[in-house]
């Protein structure tokens, strides 16, 4: 089988990307053909607000996604990310192509305007049975009024238009948490189904945690994922035979390294295959995120399938075992 991989990447690599990577190499393997075609955002501001100006619908970059679609020629399209240079344009030629799609959504765009369920620090779910001028009225995309406006009108638009779930033929979604919240949202349950996150196996341990005086936090930081309790908790638990290890970049780097809490170390993000290694040989990792029913992160899976004690917080596992 050939299949269309569809990915606007993320300016700050994340999960989402991670996921994209490791399901091309999981296809790949099992002897199928992958082709990728993937966007990044802008950098530049004047680049990045013409684009988010076009979220909505880009007509041309829905005429460049169907001129690689026709010279590939896939058996099915698999989008994951559209926000916000591919746009929901590519869903419509995929479909004016004849060739099925299948969606996965690794977060709650379809109806809330930030996608993930949480705004000032914590779960909210107003747009899920309300307006989506709710994420305008809270600033909820990057805490920008012109930002959410873009942002709640893709949410709101395309959800009433039903351009989703006109285009989509099949969506996956990662725990059974976010099918209950999206069959909410409008998506019809029989074109839902739970796929879970993967890693591939990374191998026996190198250390013996019980031999090992490192804990780990390996993740994107930002608000979300409660890192600034973590750090919080690790001055006040005062573990000064163990060093905990930051890994990661996001919005909230600079003020968690401004906090200098004593034994820990920071370190910018890692590749999968470094995340593996490390995950081999650490006394135990620390993780999980503060919205509700996010699935498994990649980081987590490689830990707990090197066997290594694994801490991650109660709201983040809703719904993500079964």
């Amino acid at each position: 089988m050939h299949i269309f991989q569809v990915h606007n990447s993320y300016r700050q690599r994340g999960g989402e990307d991670t996921v994209v990577a490791a399901d091309a190499q999981l296809l790949r393997s099992a002897g199928h053909a992958v082709t990728q075609y993937i966007v990044p955002n802008p950098v530049r501001s004047i680049e990045t607000g013409i684009r988010l100006g076009l979220s909505l619908w880009n007509p041309a970059a829905g005429r460049r996604f169907r001129k690689h679609l026709d010279v590939a020629k896939p058996d099915v399209v698999h989008i994951h990310n559209t926000w916000f240079s591919i746009t929901p344009a590519a869903a419509y030629e995929a479909r004016r192509a004849g060739t099925p799609v299948v969606m996965t959504l690794h977060n709650y765009r379809f109806s809330c305007a930030n996608g993930q369920f949480f705004r000032d620090g914590t779960q909210c779910t107003n747009c899920l049975n309300g307006s989506a001028l709710n994420g305008l009225l809270h600033r909820c995309y990057q805490d920008s009024f012109t930002a959410s406006a873009f942002a709640a009108a893709n949410t709101g638009v395309h959800r009433k238009l039903g351009t989703w779930t006109k285009n989509v033929d099949l969506f996956l979604c990662l725990t059974e948490f976010a099918k209950a919240c999206f069959v909410e949202a409008g998506i019809p349950a029989g074109k839902l189904r739970v796929r879970h996150n993967c890693v591939a196996d990374p191998g026996e341990r190198t250390v013996p945690a019980a031999k090992s005086h490192q804990i780990a936090f390996i993740g994107r930081l930002a608000s979300e994922k409660g890192v600034r309790g973590l750090l919080e908790a690790w001055r006040l638990a005062r573990m000064e035979d163990c060093e905990l290890l930051v890994v990661g970049d996001g919005p909230e780097r600079a003020a968690l390294e401004a906090m200098r809490v004593p034994g820990v170390r920071a370190r910018r993000s890692l590749p999968q295959a470094s995340v593996a290694y490390r995950s081999s040989w650490i006394m135990a990792r620390l993780g999980g995120s503060r919205r509700p029913g996010r699935s498994m992160p990649g980081e987590g899976l490689c830990a707990i399938s090197s066997i290594t004690p694994t801490l991650i917080q109660s709201r983040a596992l809703r719904g993500t075992c079964t």
